[in-house]
């Protein structure tokens, strides 16, 4: 082992001074890619596999690479002999190959590709903070410019999947070293940006009329909305959003899940509803759901990721709602709303918060692993080079971005859900799931088949103990 190189449980990083990483970078990475490859649990008294570190030079190689010049390679061809391919795919984006390693055979316990590198990419999203990237009408990073979307591999989890062969590797090398493979679970969350369909009587009468416009003026439409809207002013049970929250706290009982409820605290604005929590009704609301045993969580306004002043306010208000209804306030965690997450501000703005996770980093118009990953982890900051007490849950399928990806078709919308879905499973991951309160029924209903057929093949198929495999290497080009 040289002076540079640095060591976590079973793996070696061969770190030089030209590497792309810091040293603090790959020790992060390093302990995340075990985490991920052989379990929180899996302990071992000395290095089974060797990493090559890769130079800047070879990073960047992968992010100018035209769509037809990036490197893939054979899932068979990295696995070990007699393994079978645990993917849908027969491919492998290349993971940082190392210029002097990558064509070598690791009989000698070296892989030939930085995995560490790797992980540390997309886990910290360092090329949306690091190379140029384009905004859409909402601020956020535009996906067509991102690695993964550029090259087609957004909607696999590309590092469990390398984190997997590798795991079979040092299975091979040192039986019995790496824990059993997590059992994948899913996190079905909801964004209440609507508590209420009908929150004020002036909402029941601009529903009415936009009704009318939407009907072309059908009386018994406009009647319809008016006496719904007057029954939910009396009565806020009977108010359309509020039943879709129940109703899905219903599904995730039955299922054995907890949802996850994020509340919003942002003065009313044209992106923001602006309802209050410490008011009736939203106060009643809020615990029914803690009372169910939910999670309540924050969903901060559409400018709080921007305003550090708005952020403050909005926090404090959520933590005493949370305080109010008994709830453990110094553990809130949500989403932005919009999903406008800021990749060079947003993790350090929440940490520093003391809130406990985020779920924000997701696509807002597709599907997909925008991390790299199904498994929840502890966030780096790129900006003071250390690892933060924030955990984050990846989000991977969104309602609105399936329906915009799939453009409404629900067959499509289906087989799109249960490959992300599926993809979570084989690597024991965790899908983390939104789907708001009173959107289309249509698109609700698709999901939640999905994530109920999901839990039962989730169950039964996915072994819960370690495969042994032949695992003589093989060349990988």
């Amino acid at each position: 082992m040289s002076d540079d190189s640095i060591t976590h449980a079973g793996l070696q990083y061969d770190w030089r001074p030209d590497a792309f990483l810091t040293r603090a970078e790959s020790r992060y990475a390093l302990k995340r890619l075990w985490s991920i490859c052989a379990g929180v649990d899996a302990t071992c008294d000395r290095p089974v596999m060797r990493i090559p570190a890769a130079s800047r030079q070879d990073v960047e190689r992968l992010f100018d690479a035209s769509v037809n010049d990036f490197p893939f390679v054979e899932v068979e061809r990295v696995l070990p002999i007699g393994a079978s391919n645990p993917f849908d795919t027969e491919t492998l984006p290349e993971a940082c190959g190392v210029a002097e390693s990558a064509s070598r055979e690791p009989g000698n316990g070296e892989f030939p590709f930085d995995l560490v590198a790797w992980t540390f990419l997309f886990l910290t999203r360092w090329e949306e903070v690091h190379r140029p990237q384009t905004l859409d009408a909402h601020g956020r990073i535009d996906r067509s410019g991102l690695l993964a979307v550029r090259h087609g591999f957004h909607q696999r989890p590309i590092v469990d999947e390398w984190a997997l062969v590798l795991r079979a590797w040092i299975e091979r090398l040192r039986p019995g070293v790496v824990a059993p493979l997590r059992r994948p679970t899913l996190r079905l969350t909801h964004d209440v940006d609507h508590p209420l369909r009908f929150p004020t009587l002036a909402s029941v009468a601009r529903r009415a009329i936009g009704t009318a416009l939407r009907s072309n003026g059908r009386l018994d439409h406009v009647v319809r909305e008016s006496i719904h809207g007057l029954r939910s002013r009396c009565n806020y049970e009977c108010d359309a959003n509020y039943r879709s929250l129940c109703r899905f706290m219903d599904f995730e009982e039955q299922l054995g899940l907890r949802g996850h409820y994020y509340f919003m605290s942002a003065d009313p604005s044209t992106f923001d509803d602006g309802y209050r929590l410490q008011r009736e009704p939203y106060r009643s609301i809020i615990r029914e759901v803690q009372r169910r045993g939910h999670v309540v969580g924050w969903h901060p306004g559409y400018v709080a990721v921007d305003d550090a002043v708005v952020f403050q306010r909005e926090h404090e208000r959520i933590a005493r709602a949370v305080s109010d209804i008994g709830g453990d306030a110094n553990h809130i965690g949500g989403r932005h709303h919009y999903l406008r997450w800021n990749p060079a501000t947003s993790w350090d703005q929440w940490s520093a918060a003391g809130l406990s996770f985020d779920s924000s980093v997701g696509f807002a118009d597709c599907v997909g692993f925008r991390c790299g990953t199904s498994h929840p982890y502890p966030v780096f900051s790129l900006s003071i080079q250390r690892e933060l007490e924030l955990m984050e849950a990846p989000l991977h399928i969104m309602e609105c971005g399936l329906e915009r990806e799939c453009s409404g078709d629900l067959n499509v919308m289906r087989s799109r859900a249960e490959t992300i879905v599926n993809r979570s499973i084989a690597v024991g991951g965790q899908c983390v799931v939104l789907i708001h309160n009173g959107h289309d029924e249509a698109t609700v209903a698709v999901l939640l088949e999905v994530i109920r057929d999901a839990m039962q093949l989730g169950i039964r198929d996915v072994p819960q103990e370690p495969v042994p495999v032949d695992c003589s290497f093989r060349r990988t080009a």
